[in-house]
């Protein structure tokens, strides 16, 4: 009977956010998830391709290692699920663009201005069908206001989502070993490959001793 399906392992950035997530909480003055994962994804991003190496080299060991634990768990029978977390739940808090650029902030700021100035009985569409006559009739400092706010929810989006994509890095992924492979139907073929992973596992453990 196959065991249980091996999780994967954290990424670089996971790991890092672990070593660090109580510092940026007392920085910030709250241990607010979405707070702390904001500015966690900004800091992440200014680290060095050297300071972010250590994390880098663990998290290369710990997917040798989930490799390694995935071909046995499959020649023992085993089937590959992907775990829901990973997928719908983790979608729920994912960053949405703003859409209708300045006209869409306009015509929110406008809307029940409008429908009130429309004749009872009236259509949704003729909304923005009043919408869109206004807007086009403004001058450009007049829609200054409105492009700028704009400019700032897409500032504001860009930096959730850098946010979002460095704390969901590679969890999003689907797993690479997904499909079970006809060439793992005897134990010498999946022990051959785990030798294979084991000798990347063992030089990622090396630099780690050695403090790279």
């Amino acid at each position: 009977m196959a065991n249980e399906q091996p999780r994967r392992p954290p990424s670089a950035y996971f790991l890092w956010l672990s070593a660090n997530r109580e510092d940026i909480a007392k920085s910030l003055g709250t241990g607010k998830g979405p707070e702390v994962s904001k500015e966690a994804g900004k800091l992440w991003k200014q680290l060095t391709e050297e300071e972010k190496k250590p994390f880098e080299v663990q998290a290369k060991a710990l997917r040798s290692e989930y490799d390694k634990k995935m071909i046995l768990f499959k020649a023992q029978g085993g089937v590959v699920t992907k775990k829901r977390p990973l997928g719908d739940d983790a979608e729920e808090g994912k960053p949405r663009r703003p859409v209708g650029g300045a006209y869409g902030c306009f015509l929110a700021a406008k809307r029940s201005e409008i429908a009130k100035n429309l004749p009872e009985g009236h259509k949704m569409t003729d909304v923005g069908k009043a919408a869109g006559e206004m807007w086009r009739g403004l001058l450009a400092s007049e829609k200054k206001p409105y492009e700028e706010d704009y400019a700032k929810k897409l500032t504001e989006y860009r930096e959730a989502k850098e946010a979002y994509d460095a704390e969901h890095e590679g969890l999003l992924d689907l797993i690479a070993l997904a499909k079970p492979s006809k060439t793992l139907k005897k134990w010498s073929e999946a022990e051959a490959q785990v030798t294979e992973l084991q000798k990347d596992e063992a030089q990622a453990l090396k630099a780690i001793e050695a403090g790279a």
